[in-house]
């Protein structure tokens, strides 16, 4: 997984900053591209609907803030329309982790430890996974000032 919008793909490493943005709908969010390869896809990747459609999951955790079942957020078994790219592997670009809104002030969790674990399921029975410890960024426009 990686981070970044409108096509811009950053892999993120453990160590790592994962930055909020403020989406075009006026959320505020952590926006991460997924890219894979190697597993089964359906015969159309872009159908969702198919049952052979990778299906992801996604929990963010920041250190003190939990909100979604013991996660600062999370999506849950989401089906994943991907596109095939250059070199036989997929992407979908744009895996949308929303901050909860329980969170008055985005501040509060600049420079927090956190965690992204990633479960994708594949039609062939196995499960893909990716973990990375990560510090939060929160641009200081988004601050809720005084």
């Amino acid at each position: 997984m990686g981070q970044g919008e409108n096509a811009s793909w950053t892999e993120v490493e453990d160590g790592d900053e994962l930055v909020m943005v403020l989406g075009g709908q006026g959320l505020l969010m952590f926006p991460m591209p997924l890219r894979g390869g190697g597993f089964t896809v359906p015969k159309d990747p872009l159908d969702y609907t198919d049952p052979d459609a990778p299906i992801l999951s996604v929990y963010l955790d920041v250190e003190g803030h939990s909100y979604d079942h013991g996660h600062f957020e999370r999506l849950v078994n989401y089906p994943i329309p991907l596109t095939p790219v250059d070199d036989d592997s997929y992407e979908f670009i744009y895996v949308t982790l929303f901050v909860p809104d329980e969170l008055v002030d985005p501040c509060e969790i600049d420079g927090l430890p956190g965690r992204v674990f990633a479960e994708l399921e594949t039609a062939d029975g196995e499960t893909l996974t990716w973990a990375r410890e990560v510090v939060i960024a929160v641009p200081e426009a988004l601050c809720v000032g005084p």
